[in-house]
This record gives structure tokens, sequence and C-alpha cells, in this order.
């Protein structure tokens, strides 16, 4: 017998196993915790608390002022808060408006007429295009502002342009003659 107690025994520690499922509502309740707290805090700070301080413009990163101040003495860090607070109103407020507008368009598509279905669902597609459509004009229009822009510069460095300057005439029926004469070249 005294030879089984000069046995020590080994106690191991059960492995802890967290499957998928587990950790993906611990990684999301961690989430919401950030959000909530960004967004509490970004409540808490008032006007005041953001206001411009001339006494303390431009500080570098401190403990008084983490990510320091701007060219307005205004805390960076109060400022980013509460945007992000306010970016989180936004989105919150216009993602439960899409979803009550799409739940009452969905409804009426669902129990209308094929007629109404079939506007609804081209409605649809049509706003599902519209950002690409967007960008597009916007790519267009950069372009087009620019060309309008180096003509009437180039228009504005030319002799009768700059005569007509001199002359004290409107200037832009003179640009408009000079892209005219421009574009007939």
């Amino acid at each position: 017998m005294d030879n089984l107690k000069s046995v020590t025994t080994v106690k191991f520690k059960p492995k802890i196993h967290i499957n998928r499922r587990t950790m993906t509502i611990i990684i999301c309740s961690v989430i919401f915790a950030i959000i909530l707290t960004t967004f509490i805090a970004g409540l808490c700070i008032t006007d005041n608390m953001v206001a411009p301080n001339f006494s303390q413009k431009n500080l570098a990163p401190s403990f008084s002022h983490l990510f320091g101040t701007d060219w307005l003495g205004r805390d960076m860090f109060l400022r980013t808060i509460k945007g992000l607070s306010l970016s989180i109103i936004v989105g919150t407020v216009g993602s439960a408006v899409s979803a009550v507008l799409a739940t009452i368009i969905g409804i009426a598509a669902a129990m209308g007429s094929k007629w109404l279905d079939a506007v609804i669902n081209w409605t649809v597609d049509l706003v599902m295009g519209i950002p690409h459509l967007v960008l597009l004009i916007f790519c267009v229009w950069q372009r087009f502002n620019r060309l309008i822009s180096r003509t009437c510069r180039y228009s504005l460095d030319q002799p009768c342009t700059f005569n007509a300057k001199r002359s004290a005439a409107n200037t832009f029926p003179t640009i408009y003659c000079s892209v005219q004469k421009i574009r007939a070249q």
C-alpha cells in the first residue's frame, strides 16, 4: 500500500471547447457592446465639449487629448466619437425606414395584381441601377467640366480675348465667341 501512496496523480484540466455558433454569438455581442458604448458616449458629449478652444489648438496626442486637437483647438477624439454616434443614428434610422418600406412594398406586390407586381419589380430594378447611373453621370460631368474649363482657359489666353477684356467687353460673350472659333478650327 505504501507504493500506491507514492504515485502522484496528474489531473488534466478539461479543454474548453467553443464551437462556431458560440464564438459567433460572443463576437456579435462584443461588436454590439462596442457600438452601443459608442452611441451612448456620443450622446453624452455636449456641444461645449467640442467647442473651439483657441488656447489649445494643434496639440499633439496626449492623455488629455487622445487624438490631439485641430486648428481650432477642438478635441479630435471627442469629435470622432460624436461623429460615429451620429453615423450610427443615421444608419439605424435609414435601415429601419428601408425595412418598413420594403415590407409594405413586398406585401403590396404579393397581394396586388400582376400589373402592380410588374410595376414594383421594374421600379426595384430601376433603383438598383441608380447608383451606377449616378456614378456614371458624375464621371462624365467631371470630364465635361474639365474640358469646358480647359477650353475657356485656352480661349482666355488668346489675343482676341485679351484685347476684348482690355476694352471692357462682357466676358461671357467673349468666351462664347472664342470657343465657337476654336470649335470651327
